[in-house]
């Protein structure tokens, strides 16, 4: 998963990105709704067995915000590889522009801190 430690704040947060991983694995290789709704069934299942959340595949995949996004970052490290990609969770009441203007502000907060 292309997530840095610090982006993943709590459990919660990285159950959503094991759940967009999923999604996006496998979730959009599938063409038919009975399919579809076969995976999301199953996710809810093992996040019920292994996260030990209680979420219902309406809470899951209508009403929780599950994107992950990749931005270009101009903060990465020079060690890292070069294009250095982490993800990003987009809270539930962001927009992509929310996004970049929060991601913007803790840039500057932290160079005046340096």
């Amino acid at each position: 998963m292309c997530i840095r430690d610090r982006n993943i704040s709590t459990p919660e947060i990285f159950t959503r990105l094991w759940l967009h991983e999923c999604m996006r694995i496998f979730g959009d290789r599938l063409v038919t709704k009975e399919d579809s709704d076969w995976l999301k069934s199953f996710i809810c299942k093992v996040i019920g067995d292994r996260f030990h959340y209680d979420w219902s595949v309406e809470d899951t995949f209508e009403k929780r915000n599950i994107i992950f996004t990749d931005i270009y970052r101009l903060d990465y490290d020079v060690d890292e590889r070069p294009y250095a990609v982490s993800y990003t969770h987009l809270r539930a009441h962001e927009t992509r522009h929310d996004l970049v203007c929060r991601l913007l502000l803790e840039k500057k907060k932290k160079k005046k801190k340096e």
